[in-house]
């Protein structure tokens, strides 16, 4: 199916950050930002909802970078 959503992911060096993770076809983690994400919106109420994304990716486990294929 494929997507993406936010996710904290642990880097190599133990840093945890917020990233967008993009998935595959079989919804494995396939891809990340570069860097960590910035949450916005070009109104208040799209900041908001961003948030929220972003806060639904508290409730999930912790991404290790090894396990990303590329970024």
């Amino acid at each position: 199916m494929g997507g993406w959503n936010y996710r904290l992911v642990r880097l190599e060096d133990g840093w945890v950050g917020l990233y967008e993770v993009y998935y595959d076809g079989n919804d494995r983690p396939h891809m990340r930002t570069d860097d960590p994400t910035t949450l916005g919106g070009e109104n208040e109420a799209e900041a908001q909802a961003d948030l929220l994304y972003a806060i639904a990716a508290l409730g999930k486990p912790i991404l290790d970078d090894k396990d990303i294929c590329e970024h």
